[in-house]
């Protein structure tokens, strides 16, 4: 029993079939907050899409504009993510940017949002050493594309791609961090079909072999 996951008393919310996977990769400071690229996958719906975008911080209205019209795509599914703070961070974005776009203002304040993370900790114990979405998935065998990188490496290349001139090097580093992006969203969809198997008493998942109707990565 020691090994396996044990749900804990009380009522959960379920973890919807049909849902839009969402990671970000960012740099929030005192003051100020960036989006640098995110991933968004539409999961459980016909003709699912993937859409990753890289924007420097010149260029974070046109982001958060995509973001809102690949939500507006999906406007009844609702949005999970393995952490608060990207969110938190979405907030402060479109406020410092004071983008006129209600679909934007619709996640931040009144989407419906799962942190897979905080409804992990509160419904189950995974027989893990952290809850850290790369821990979670190796437990369930998914296997990770980037193993080498993390939020702090993430966050260093971030920096590193805003300080150099050398559009090579630029060229270098925006493939790294959409690479890590995206298989985070992989590793986040894998990690919510086991939580959904094992809290629902469902079959768990052999993987998911959702084709993907458009998979656009796009470099603004």
């Amino acid at each position: 029993m020691a090994n396996k996951p044990r749900i804990l008393p009380g009522t959960h919310a379920p973890i919807p079939a049909g849902y839009i996977a969402l990671d970000l990769e960012h740099e929030e400071e005192k003051t100020t907050a960036a989006v640098w690229t995110f991933c968004a996958r539409a999961v459980g719906v016909a003709n699912p899409r993937q859409l990753t975008i890289f924007a420097d911080e010149t260029h974070q209205a046109d982001l958060l504009a995509q973001l809102a019209d690949f939500l507006a795509a999906y406007p009844d599914l609702p949005v999970i993510s393995w952490s608060q703070s990207d969110i938190r961070v979405l907030r402060k974005a479109v406020t410092e940017i004071s983008v006129e776009n209600q679909l934007i203002g619709n996640l931040t304040e009144t989407r419906h949002h799962t942190d897979l993370l905080e409804w992990t900790k509160g419904a189950m114990i995974l027989p893990t050493k952290s809850l850290d979405l790369k821990t979670v998935a190796a437990y369930f065998g998914i296997a990770n594309d980037v193993p080498s990188m993390n939020g702090s490496v993430g966050s260093a290349r971030m920096r590193a791609h805003r300080s150099t001139t050398n559009p090579s090097v630029k060229k270098g580093i925006r493939a790294e961090l959409i690479r890590y992006v995206r298989s985070d969203v992989t590793l986040l969809v894998g990690v919510a079909d086991h939580l959904r198997s094992i809290h629902d008493g469902i079959t768990p998942p052999t993987g998911r072999h959702e084709p993907l109707h458009a998979d656009d990565v796009i470099y603004i």
